[in-house]
């Protein structure tokens, strides 16, 4: 049967010319779930479908149990031809209560019961500080005309003693009781909003107003987006050795806090933007400049409708914990993307409870060519970093995101593919390679400080060594610096920088080697600093800041 396709419209005549059709169209509830997902970098859009019978007339089509935050004007029917749709409208039904989820019940229940024995305590303390009022206002003895004997002194002293101890004694055992108990509801209120129950009774609906010159069966297929939900990429990268392929695993966290369940769906992960403007698009001057050094990444936080319990850093790859924000908060890490959308359909089904958990997704497993080469900047890290070179990377459909890194069998730590390369090569760092020794030391012989007229000139002077142990041959870079002056009066000279490629703007000194096994290199770098003895300079960067233990 040929389908039709149609969007919501919107507008008032629309509505209007529809209003009165409306009153008086026969209502048919559609229970439905959802079949199918396309979940992109910040959203989802949901697909649902029901063979419903149509009899002759108009008919208001009513799909309940949607999620309530569905964007409206994202919607989109698919009906037989010889169907006319004639509006489209959404609401949140706040009277139908679905069935609570059987966790969720348990645990309102749990922090109910805890609340009530909280506030028993609560009542209990309030009791006994009336009582401790009402002790210390009577202490009063003795009266205008008449003492109080030793004895009735004594009696009086031990009871007020002995009762104000024991009204002490009650409220600081309440206390640890009560602060058991706060802690308690703490974690269950934490619980309800994971399991995202302060909305799990309210649901959207959207009304399909439809007419039909006969009876006839239709399926309708119903598409919409849906805000909270979304995923993260992330992978696995392991290297058998420096002259084998990369073995790439690409996974995806997924998370749903769109307040519906996708059980056993069929699903796509996009990187494309769901909310693109339907407007043709306009050309805007394509402009060139120099590339220019800054942070690849930036965190932002926005106020979005429900909660993702995890973020990302973006500089060191790991997952922060996010327990301490407010319900209905995100946090977000600007990423880049390709111009070109990746599409990646999944393979098997999957079921992603809607509370805002990340699930694992697999993706798909691909072994990459690669080169490698080390590098080492022996002045900040005596270490050699392994660098591994993907040549046309753009085919991979990649992502940025964090990348576990594995090397010869064993867990290195964790990396970030950065996707904001314009060149042919993408870099992925794969640690630190403990078999190729750096070292760069001081040479205090050829070293020297001394006053030269009204001047005063520091030389200085260092050899780096590298060896490679390993049992092939690598390529690796080494990095180091010289001073750039700022000031005419400040003159820095070089003395010695063993055949180095200098970049006169910045300093930056690089040396590229090909060391073969056993093979050990030997680098000098030696320069001086010339300037007034009255105007002292600050020479040496300033030292990292860490924290130790004090005793």
């Amino acid at each position: 049967m040929p389908m039709k396709t149609m969007t919501l419209l919107t507008g008032l005549t629309f509505c209007i010319a529809n209003f009165a059709s409306a009153q008086n169209a026969k209502e048919q509830l559609v229970n439905s779930e959802v079949e199918s997902v396309i979940i992109y970098l910040d959203g989802v859009e949901v697909s649902r479908s029901k063979s419903v019978s149509i009899t002759p007339g108009k008919t208001k089509i009513i799909f309940t149990g949607l999620s309530h935050r569905l964007d409206d004007k994202t919607i989109q029917i698919k009906s037989s031809e010889d169907i006319a749709i004639h509006s489209i409208t959404t609401k949140i039904d706040h009277l139908t209560k679905s069935e609570e989820k059987p966790r969720i019940k348990q645990v309102r229940d749990s922090l109910k019961l805890m609340k009530r024995k909280a506030q028993y305590i609560k009542d209990e303390q309030n009791a006994y500080a009336v009582e401790k009022t009402m002790v210390i206002a009577n202490q009063h003895l003795s009266g205008k005309d008449k003492g109080v004997s030793t004895i009735e002194l004594k009696q009086a002293a031990d009871f007020y003693r002995s009762r104000i101890k024991e009204i002490n004694l009650a409220v600081s055992k309440s206390d640890v009781s009560l602060g058991e108990y706060n802690a308690v509801i703490a974690v269950l209120r934490k619980e309800l909003q994971e399991l995202n129950a302060s909305n799990s009774f309210q649901q959207g609906e959207i009304s399909i107003l439809v007419s039909a010159k006969v009876a006839t069966k239709s399926t309708f297929t119903v598409k919409y987006l849906v805000s909270s939900a979304g995923w993260v990429p992330i992978y696995d990268i392991k290297v058998a050795d420096i002259n084998q392929p990369i073995e790439l695993i690409y996974r995806a966290k997924v998370y749903n806090n769109t307040g519906i369940d996708w059980k056993n769906v069929k699903m796509k992960l996009s990187t494309a933007d769901p909310h693109m403007s339907a407007s043709k698009p306009i050309l805007t001057p394509w402009y060139l400049n120099y590339k220019t050094k800054s942070s690849s990444l930036y965190k932002n936080k926005y106020r979005l409708v429900g909660v993702y319990n995890q973020q990302l850093d973006v500089n060191t790859g790991n997952l922060a914990d996010l327990s301490a924000k407010k319900e209905g908060e995100f946090f977000y890490s600007e990423i880049s993307v390709s111009d070109l959308s990746a599409e990646f359909e999944i393979a098997k089904a999957y079921t992603i409870p809607a509370d805002a958990n990340a699930y694992i997704v697999e993706i798909k497993e691909i072994k990459i060519p690669a080169t490698y080469k080390h590098y080492s900047a022996p002045k900040l890290d005596r270490n050699a970093y392994l660098i591994a070179r993907v040549g046309n990377w753009e085919e991979l459909d990649l992502v940025e995101g964090q990348a576990n890194i594995y090397f010869g069998g064993t867990y290195i730590g964790q990396s970030y593919i950065n996707t904001r390369s314009v060149s042919d090569t993408l870099d992925i760092s794969m640690g630190r390679d403990k078999k190729i020794l750096v070292t760069r030391v001081k040479k205090k012989e050829f070293s020297s400080k001394k006053f030269i007229g009204s001047n005063r000139k520091e030389v200085y002077a260092y050899e780096i060594m590298v060896k490679n142990n390993r049992k092939s041959p690598i390529e690796i870079d080494i990095v180091d610096q010289l001073p750039v002056s700022q000031d005419s009066e400040i003159q820095v000279s070089k003395i010695e920088i063993s055949g180095a490629k200098e970049n006169e703007l910045s300093g930056e000194l690089k040396w590229k080697y090909k060391l073969e096994p056993g093979e050990t290199k030997t680098i000098n770098l030696s320069f001086s600093i010339k300037y007034p003895k009255n105007k002292p300079i600050t020479i040496g960067q300033k030292r990292k800041r860490k924290v130790r233990a004090k005793f």
